[in-house]
């Protein structure tokens, strides 16, 4: 069973409401700290910025920022951590009751190989990238909607995408090519 995300949720005022051990476990490694003890909040700026762009988005357009995900890497080297974030709530008024979860992941790629660079040649999106490094970990369709957090479907879909990007028409054929440019 693939590790719990760590969560953070805040308030549209920017207070911190909530965080799971597993939030404060990853934020630990970097430099930030969640207030243990006593001591005041220091989270990544990258973490800050998304919580913006996120509560930003709810005020140029309520109702569409609602649907909206929006994603970012706090780029430690040595932790690098995954960020999506997403307002929850019923949409409707009051807005006090809306509230804005930042889902904390560790990054796909431990292992320093960079995705990013060869998945941008094929204009993959964030979510097809880390698909991408499931497959090629040899992750079958339901191990990866297990790590995503996404249905089995969901992830043909994601590969189908994949797929047509990158001109192949395989599993086979993504791993060999991502392997090939990620030799060179």
């Amino acid at each position: 069973m693939p590790a719990v995300p760590g969560t953070l949720i805040f308030d549209l005022s920017g207070r911190l409401l909530y965080y799971n051990s597993q939030a404060f476990s990853l934020l630990s490694k970097s430099k930030a700290s969640l207030g243990k003890g006593g001591s005041p909040l220091n989270l990544p700026s990258e973490l800050l910025d998304l919580y913006q762009k996120t509560r930003l988005r709810l005020e140029e357009d309520f109702q569409s920022g609602m649907k909206e995900v929006d994603q970012a890497v706090l780029d430690d080297p040595s932790n690098p951590i995954t960020l999506r974030s997403f307002a929850v709530g019923n949409g409707v008024p009051p807005r006090e009751r809306i509230r804005i979860l930042i889902m904390l992941e560790p990054s796909p790629r431990e292992d320093g190989t960079d995705l990013g660079k060869t998945a941008a040649a094929f204009k993959l999106s964030p979510r097809e990238v880390e698909v991408v490094q499931r497959i090629l970990d040899g992750l079958t369709y339901p191990a990866i909607a297990e790590a995503l957090y996404v249905s089995p479907e969901t992830v043909k879909t994601h590969v189908k995408h994949i797929m047509r990007k990158m001109k192949v028409s395989s599993r086979s054929q993504i791993m060999s090519k991502f392997m090939i440019l990620l030799g060179d």
